[in-house]
């Protein structure tokens, strides 16, 4: 399927649209605006009721299919081509079922179309953790080095669609798209046999189980991020990637990032970014931008550039902002026994994010954490996590083990079940005897013998997802932001 078919399709075969969220929506705008497809051939459906969609009438399309009855949207006889949203499995019974009757290519992912016509000038970021952080500094580089970037995809809200405004629209050559890519967008992308030519994979862990079949099926879906164009990809990936990818080994051009390449970068470029994984994203996001600067491939090449451009780089990363929700520090209580930090990393919802939150909380000696876990339970391994509590177990104050999540873990922990504990229960009983949080905390840490002022790290890092007490992510994180900015203690 390209744009060409699109407009040629015979007027008896219709468009589903699945999924009616913010990527569809924007899509749905592009269709309308700049390809002027006939929208009485396109069909709408979601499992949730959706009783209007911003600029249009439900009654300019086709039909809709909402609430418990979508799924007869696959009945239907004139439906031959699906775009789905991002968020839904690729490799469900239905799609599958569609796919065998209709071809490989009937279900797309919306960014098809977009992808065939600007993939030169698309920087894919794709991964399990790290996402957003190294498509946002990636975004940060390139302005600073005078591209015209845009960030879009995945979590941004933002679809590349919407810089596209011109049916035969041409771009400058300095205009560049950064665009986050989920594993099911990844996996839509593979039916249509299309990948990028510039990629960075920042890592793959074992996440996704509830939504993947298993985690071959996990890590090769974000293979197709450049799968399907062997000759002209170059891919940025770490060791660890090379590692679990079945498809990296064979492509030519690419550069994996070691310990070794993370320590030399971090060494020269001074930043505020916390933790290993972010010293990892800043090295692929810095290495990608000297690659497209200097147009090089060549590994030893780009470093002597990055070095060259040491305090230039230190400079602009002043003004990097780190994203919101991932160790974002809310809050700082300085008394004269002890400083108390307050971080909300509520995106962390899989343990080896919850992992290397601790490990970044508790780099120095004179840092104590206290953890909160809470979350439904998403059957993710948890060996790394716990071997990573086991480790830093003498700067661990207090872990918080809430719902399903943080039952496992202490399960899993001390070999014996607890009952769910609430929450928004549990936080606001202890915040608001706060102080004798803090007491108690002094007396953990009076035989500790420290050289320097103690720092109490509280972490909201939850480990689960959220829709046992929260709507979602970002309503407990703002509910629990609330509860940070209210504490009183000693006038502060």
């Amino acid at each position: 399927m390209d744009l060409k078919t699109l407009e040629n399709l015979p007027s008896n075969q219709k468009l589903l649209l699945l999924g009616v969220g913010t990527e569809i929506i924007q899509f749905l705008e592009w269709l309308d605006n700049v390809v002027k497809f006939d929208l009485k051939r396109v069909y709408l459906a979601d499992k949730k009721d959706v009783t209007s969609i911003d600029n249009f009438t439900l009654t300019q399309f086709a039909g809709c299919y909402f609430n418990d009855n979508y799924l007869d949207a696959f009945e239907n006889e004139n439906i031959k081509y699906i775009f789905k949203a991002p968020g839904i499995w690729s490799k469900s019974q239905e799609l599958e079922l569609f796919r065998t009757k209709n071809g490989s290519d009937s279900v797309l992912s919306s960014l098809v179309f977009f992808i065939q016509k600007f993939k030169s000038q698309i920087i894919g970021i794709t991964g399990t953790k790290g996402k957003s952080t190294t498509s946002s500094l990636i975004q940060h580089l390139l302005v600073n080095a005078g591209y015209n970037s845009k960030y879009c995809g995945n979590t941004t809200g933002i679809s590349p669609y919407q810089f596209w405004t011109i049916k035969d629209q041409e771009l400058q050559p300095n205009q560049k798209f950064v665009i986050e890519l989920s594993s099911f967008q990844l996996q839509d992308i593979g039916y249509s046999k299309i990948s990028l030519e510039t990629s960075v994979i920042t890592n793959y862990y074992i996440d996704h189980l509830d939504q993947h079949g298993n985690v071959m099926e996990y890590w090769s879906s974000k293979d197709q991020i450049f799968v399907n164009n062997p000759e002209n990809a170059f891919v940025i990936a770490t060791d660890q990637v090379l590692e679990h990818s079945s498809n990296l080994s064979e492509i030519k051009n690419k550069i994996v990032v070691d310990k070794n390449i993370i320590d030399k970068i971090n060494n020269l470029i001074q930043h505020n970014l916390l933790g290993d994984h972010n010293k990892s994203n800043l090295s692929q996001s810095l290495i990608l931008t000297e690659s497209l600067v200097f147009k090089t491939h060549n590994l030893d090449l780009i470093l002597k550039n990055i070095e060259a451009k040491k305090d230039f780089y230190t400079k602009i990363l002043t003004t990097f902002k780190p994203l919101a929700h991932r160790i974002e520090l809310i809050r700082t209580i300085e008394t004269p026994e002890l400083t108390i930090n307050f971080y909300d990393d509520g995106a962390a919802t899989e343990p080896d994010a919850v992992a290397a939150a601790v490990l970044s909380t508790t780099q120095n000696a004179n840092q104590f954490l206290w953890l909160q876990f809470t979350g439904k339970d998403a059957n993710s391994n948890l060996d790394n996590l716990i071997s990573t509590l086991k480790k830093q177990h003498n700067q661990i104050f207090k872990i918080d083990f809430c719902g399903e999540i943080g039952g496992r873990i202490y399960e899993n922990m001390y070999s014996t079940p607890i009952k769910n504990i609430k929450f928004k229960d549990l936080t606001t009983a202890q915040f608001d005897i706060f102080e004798m949080q803090i007491i108690e905390f002094i007396e953990f840490i009076k035989d500790k013998n420290l050289q320097q002022k103690p720092v109490l790290q509280i972490v909201l890092s939850p480990c689960g997802k959220s829709f046992d007490e929260f709507s979602n992510y970002l309503d407990r994180c703002n509910w629990w932001q609330s509860k940070v900015k209210s504490i009183q203690l000693n006038g502060n």
